[in-house]
């Protein structure tokens, strides 16, 4: 006989004859079998899955913004303000005077507030530079050209009852 795991040692086992007319002893008369289980049955048959694709969101490019009202948009101005670190903020103005005094060069810069300021109520600080009036530049603008532009803007606002 060959093993096929090299010089491993089998157990002994030992042959008992057993003469036919012996009879089997209660013991071993009594054979217990292993218990039955139930015939084995097919897995049950899964229903055909239905794949329902859903179809892609669809993006639309949102309208143009319109004003909350063509009234808001005709008697307001929004202006521009270099913060001092680079970037842009932008200030919506309803109503005149505006109560901010600046130098008569460019850059136009915020130097003070008259009392009580509109513009300084609204987040205007002294120091910011005038970048924008109704979002066109000013940067290659002349003084005299930016002023026009900004008195044109501020002069359609309603004068502040009160």
């Amino acid at each position: 006989m060959s093993c096929c795991c090299g010089n491993e040692k089998k157990p002994q086992s030992e042959i008992v004859d057993v003469a036919p007319s012996e009879q089997p002893t209660p013991e071993q008369k009594e054979v217990k079998e292993p218990p039955r289980q139930a015939p084995e049955q097919p897995p049950p048959e899964e229903e055909p899955k239905t794949i329902v694709e859903e179809p892609a969101p669809v993006v639309q490019e949102a309208p143009p913004k319109e004003p909350a009202s063509k009234e808001l948009d005709e008697t307001s101005v929004e202006l521009g303000f270099f913060d001092g670190k680079g970037n842009i903020k932008n200030f919506r103005f309803s109503q005149k005077p505006l109560g901010m005094n600046f130098n008569e060069e460019m850059p136009i810069r915020i130097g003070s507030f008259v009392p009580p300021s509109y513009a300084e109520a609204c987040g205007v600080q002294i120091g910011m530079i005038l970048a924008t009036v109704e979002g066109e530049s000013l940067e290659r603008k002349t003084y005299q050209d930016a002023w026009a532009k900004l008195s044109a803007a501020v002069g359609k606002l309603p004068v502040q009852q009160g």
